[in-house]
């Protein structure tokens, strides 16, 4: 049986359930593995969930509907380019929005220095959360949606699933209605541009590295990361006025100006950035 009639033997629905499973199995299992390492740290809270996650996702993605890596956006096209691509891409959306609020005013620099620890730990945050958020949401869960034919579906369903889940980064960030709401709305726009991604390019690789870039540089700058503090990682920064615009203690995410940056890259990646056309030599994703 090939992995599309595994497909549609699951079903929709049912694949759907699967990918749910995975996220809750993956925080069961975190939850029995951080008291036996004894550690209260968060990052390592969040990595070993998002390594339980990728394991999760692959042994059913290659095990249960029989995919191979390339059918969920896995492969070597273009490594070196896309890589690159979209940790440059990342830097720059991270900071233009930094200069944006310190041009409003919102935003102060007060010091620069360099701490080894928060840069790991922000290192570990943004590998964890960039390789297993795209490879269950954009790979695993689009993948599985393929044999409906609907393109909607697979754009929306994998883009809604990746906003809900950071629905609990909201409530505990305790920050009020108006900028939870922007920064599900954050969170939203961000999984568009990374289904659009790999509908452009028919890899995971560029968004892997967007996301991951997304997160590491927030920290880099010294933004809270949808709301985990990571400390100072190069520079610290001074937030004032309103949450609209600094985000509160969610970060730079639940503030308008993160919504507004992401709208703009959304349309100007459709508009110029080329589509590669899939074939049978380069086994590149596509949604067809």
């Amino acid at each position: 049986m090939t992995n599309k009639n595994k497909s549609l033997r699951f079903g929709s629905i049912v694949s759907i359930i699967i990918a749910i499973l995975i996220y809750f199995v993956g925080q069961m299992i975190t939850s029995i593995i951080m008291p036996l390492i004894n550690s209260s740290s968060g990052i390592i809270n969040i990595f070993i969930f998002c390594v339980i996650t990728i394991i999760l996702t692959l042994i059913v993605a290659f095990k249960v509907y029989g995919f191979k890596p390339s059918d969920i956006g896995l492969n070597s096209y273009k490594f070196g380019h896309y890589l690159i691509f979209g940790v440059i891409l990342a830097f720059l959306c991270q900071l233009i929005m930094l200069i944006i609020s310190i041009i409003l005013g919102t935003t102060e620099i007060v010091s620069v220095e360099f701490n080894i620890i928060p840069f790991i730990l922000a290192v570990m945050l943004a590998l964890g959360a960039g390789v297993s958020e795209e490879i269950l949401d954009r790979g695993f869960l689009a993948s599985v949606l393929k044999p409906t034919k609907n393109k909607w579906l697979i754009i929306l369903v994998p883009t809604i699933f990746f906003t809900v889940v950071h629905i609990i980064n909201v409530l505990i960030s305790q920050i009020n209605i108006t900028t939870g709401i922007i920064a599900l709305i954050t969170t939203f726009l961000a999984g568009l541009f990374l289904i659009l991604i790999v509908i452009k390019t028919g890899s995971l690789t560029m968004a892997i590295a967007w996301h991951a870039g997304w997160d590491f540089f927030m920290s880099f700058f010294g933004i809270n990361v949808s709301s985990i503090e990571n400390g100072t990682v190069f520079l610290a920064l001074k937030t004032t006025g309103s949450a609209l615009l600094t985000g509160g203690t969610y970060g730079m995410e639940a503030s308008i100006i993160a919504p507004i940056v992401l709208v703009i890259l959304i349309v100007l990646f459709y508009k110029f950035y080329p589509q590669v056309k899939a074939t049978k030599e380069n086994k590149l994703w596509s949604m067809d």
